[in-house]
């Protein structure tokens, strides 16, 4: 092969690994995620007959679960399709612990070392008092649930526990600057949808130890018991 077939060889090559470097880049950046492929409404969802079986069917794959970052892996848990099951219980932690027995997803946070970041990241941009833009009783419900479902994770003290210093005192931050927030919208979130952003509070300031906290401990035991549902 003379020099002028070799150069014009060379440059095949390099037009065709520019032609594929997209596809590259592509494959390798492409991180895992899942999106319940099978839920409401789906042609497999209806061949489902148990109760059982569609819980199982939206349980992350054990080859996603431990490649899925932890960030993929907060979104999958808020788009939980059955969160509603929440309710099932007598108390929203009862109805969370059900929902973590039947899907891995939830499991799986609770031992991500940045779980409690990557929640905040997301809660940090939400902001209660757009619940105004919404006109019906439905919509308000929707987007208070919204709250209702992160400040449930955020609330776990296996979350809890994993936060700096700094990522604490930003969650004790935001989390009054949400319970004042609802306040104000007191007839459209009612005292369930304000009931975990206490959660989060009561559960930092318990893990904290406080001083000041011990003593109203001290003289209102029933917060401990708040502290357990």
């Amino acid at each position: 092969m003379n020099s002028k077939n070799l150069s014009f060889f060379f440059l095949e090559q390099l037009f065709i690994l520019i032609l594929l470097l997209p596809l590259i880049s592509i494959g390798q950046t492409n991180e895992a995620t899942w999106n319940y492929p099978v839920h409401p409404g789906t042609e497999e969802w209806k061949q489902l007959d148990f109760f059982s079986e569609r819980l199982d069917a939206f349980n992350i794959p054990d080859s996603i679960l431990t490649e899925i970052t932890t960030e993929n892996l907060v979104k999958t848990c808020l788009k939980y399709p059955w969160w509603i099951l929440i309710t099932s219980r007598d108390n929203n932690q009862a109805g969370y612990d059900y929902l973590k027995s039947v899907f891995n997803g939830f499991r799986e946070l609770e031992k991500r070392k940045d779980a409690g970041k990557e929640l905040l990241r997301v809660y940090a941009k939400m902001l209660p008092e757009n619940i105004d833009r919404y006109t019906t009783l439905v919509e308000q419900g929707v987007f208070s649930f919204q709250f209702t479902y992160i400040e449930i994770l955020l609330a776990q003290t296996n979350i809890l526990k994993n936060l700096d210093e700094k990522n604490f005192m930003h969650l004790l931050k935001k989390a009054s600057s949400v319970y004042k927030e609802k306040s104000k919208a007191f007839d459209k979130f009612s005292y369930y949808g304000m009931a975990n952003s206490c959660l989060i509070l009561s559960r930092i300031l318990e893990l904290k130890a406080y001083y000041e906290f011990n003593m109203l401990t001290n003289n209102f035991p029933e917060l401990i018991n708040f502290n357990k549902l």
